[in-house]
Order: structure tokens, then sequence, then C-alpha cells
């Protein structure tokens, strides 16, 4: 469904920008352009269950208290996995269709997930991230998405040295090329 961007955030009429929104195994896709918003694609990785306690565990301690439960861990490794592998297939053909357009990715993904998903990125899109926003964003609306990018421009450009502190940044900059050349 292809949504109008309201004036209050960045238009992207100059350019395309895939918004890339992760959870641990679920994902969207928003291609943004000439200031409309569209959901191209959706994944989600179903949790495993167990019907017969498969993967379950119970051990008993010294003092002869039982513990029970599951590993965890081993099962999200096979729901990051399983995620990750449907992530590259999905890009591979977001990238095909897409190809020369995208100029900007925004990655919106849990802090531990990162890594995971800089890595299924192709070369091509892995170029062109702009930012990381670390948070599971998987269920916001897209204006939040649009609300965070207008937040980091605006922060970007507070932190940037202005007027006479430019000036001598600027200077120096061109004396240590000067130096080098």
């Amino acid at each position: 469904m292809r949504t109008t961007i309201s004036q209050d955030y960045p238009q992207f009429t100059s350019e395309e920008a895939l918004f890339l929104v992760t959870g641990k195994q679920d994902a969207k896709f928003y291609h943004v352009y000439d200031a409309t918003i569209e959901l191209v694609d959706d994944i989600s990785i179903p949790h495993p269950k167990y019907s017969d306690r498969e993967g379950s565990y119970a051990s008993t301690s010294r003092n002869g208290m039982i513990q029970s439960g599951s590993s965890l861990t081993d099962l999200d490794r096979v729901v990051i996995r399983d995620f990750i592998t449907a992530l590259k297939h999905h890009l591979k053909m977001y990238m095909h269709m897409h190809k020369k357009n995208i100029d900007t990715l925004y990655l919106f993904t849990p802090d531990h997930m990162k890594n995971y998903i800089l890595d299924a990125l192709p070369t091509e899109l892995r170029s062109k991230v702009s930012y990381i926003f670390a948070g599971n964003y998987y269920h916001e609306h897209p204006e939040f998405f649009l609300q965070k990018i207008q937040d980091q421009a605006e922060l970007n450009n507070l932190t940037e040295p202005q007027g006479e502190a430019k000036k001598i940044l600027d200077n120096s900059y061109k004396a240590r090329r000067a130096k080098f050349a």
C-alpha cells in the first residue's frame, strides 16, 4: 500500500530509499520515493513449536532440586538462521526489481541482530547503508521511521561545526592536505 508522506517529514524527492525494519524473525521492506512510502515486502518466520517436548531438558542439582526448561539459545539460533536465509532471498528479489533505483538504505534492527543483517545484505546494498537505528521497531508505523530519520538529521546538523569553528577546522584540513601533497 502506497502512502503519501506528510510535509512534516523528509520527502525523498531526489532519492529513493529502502527502509529495512527487522526483529529477530520478522522484516518489512519500505520503498520510499517521491514523497511516498510503500510497504513492498514482509517476512515472518514462525517460532518452532515442539509437541513431543523435543528440545527440552531436565536436570537435578546437588541439593536434589529438579530444573527443567528448554535450550533457548539453540532454538534461537535455528530461528535466526532460518530468518537470515529468508531475508537473503527476499533481498535478492528486491534488488532484482529495484537494482538501479535505491540510493540509500536505512536499517532499523535490534542491536543483537545488526551484524547478522549487515552480513545478509548484498554488496551493492551494504554500501548504501546510511544509518542504523538500534531497536525492535517492527510493529511501528511508517511515520515513526520518518521521524527517526528527521531527528537524526537535525542532530547531525547540530553537531556540525558552525561559523568560526568551521573556518578553523576547514583551514586546518587544507593545511594538512597541502603538507602531505
